[in-house]
């Protein structure tokens, strides 16, 4: 009963409308303040053996492939992803971006609805959480479904491109969010190990907006205990195509 309930405040959360409303349709327009703002902003210094797009989102605007693979190294084991440009062309955009500037080395599991969500994508490092979670994307259509199994990036409650960050992968079918977040890509291998992943704060009744607020806050404090009581992406790294 209590998963039921908690399943759905974050579903009206992340519809971003309350019971009873008619979905809002998504609006293919630029956003009020895109990543370009930063465009004429100072380079912040970057600390040794760091990306220099760690610290300035601006600098990471590679166009993604057609599609790709990648290995996500867990502490609970591997799980392997396909992307698909054209799924969602900002959101895989920014996923391979993110991975090539090696944004993702320990980040941890932040978020999680037994059985439905799980939630990654905060940095530890407050610098770098900081300077992306202002790097917003403009909202992109559904052009597929967002199943079990399937990874799209968390949009919050009323309001438009509001994406950064934070992935969701769906451990259950949930279509009825394909009006409101973009699934970008699907677990090829490893389902069973995404099912296993946990947070400190997991199923404590929440939904997962207020799960990434808590979790957040306790990063950017320094909760380096907390980081060693959940679990983490340890890596994220390019399958070359078989031939």
């Amino acid at each position: 009963m209590n998963d039921a309930i908690t399943v759905l405040a974050f579903l009206a959360l992340a519809a971003g409308c309350s019971c009873g409303e008619e979905p809002r349709p998504i609006v293919e327009e630029e956003p009020t303040r895109p990543v370009d703002r930063f465009a004429d902003t100072p380079l912040p210094p970057v600390r040794e053996g760091m990306h220099s797009a760690l610290l300035a989102p601006q600098l990471a605007r590679e166009e993604a492939p057609e599609s790709f693979r990648v290995l996500v190294q867990t502490s609970k084991g591997e799980i392997e992803i396909e992307c698909v440009r054209a799924w969602a062309p900002r959101a895989v955009d920014r996923f391979y971006n993110l991975i090539r500037i090696g944004y993702y080395v320990d980040i941890p599991i932040h978020g999680r609805v037994k059985g439905h969500f799980v939630l990654f994508g905060s940095h530890t490092n407050p610098d770098v959480q900081a300077a992306w979670k202002r790097a917003t994307m403009v909202d992109e259509p559904a052009r597929q479904s967002n199943r079990r199994g399937y990874l799209s990036f968390f949009k919050k409650e009323k309001r438009d491109n509001s994406r950064t960050i934070s992935i969701v992968i769906n451990l259950s079918d949930h279509p009825e969010l394909d009006e409101h977040t973009a699934p970008f890509g699907r677990i090829t291998r490893g389902l069973g190990v995404a099912e296993k992943l946990v947070t400190f704060n997991a199923d404590d009744g929440s939904d997962l907006e207020a799960q990434e607020k808590r979790s957040v806050l306790h990063l950017v404090l320094g909760g380096k205990v907390n980081l060693m009581k959940l679990d983490m992406i340890e890596s994220i790294s390019f399958l070359e195509e078989e031939e």
